[in-house]
């Protein structure tokens, strides 16, 4: 099996989880984040997000449940 070039950037980036608040928020690295306050987004309420960290200091976020 092989993987994609993105399945790979995932597989070698550094990752950790945070649990967004009620108000859509979550802290990483010192610093708080804000996701936009839509409706969709507000099914993500206490749900698990995965931020992802390239060597290239570039930095994705993710649902997993998604």
């Amino acid at each position: 099996m092989r993987e994609s070039d993105q399945e790979l950037d995932d597989i070698f980036s550094w990752q950790e989880t945070r649990k967004l608040s009620k108000s859509l928020t979550f802290q990483y690295d010192k610093v708080v984040y804000l996701i936009e306050p839509t409706e969709e987004n507000s099914r993500l309420v206490n749900e698990h997000v995965k931020i992802l960290n390239f060597p290239s200091e570039e930095s994705q976020l993710k649902n997993p449940t998604v």
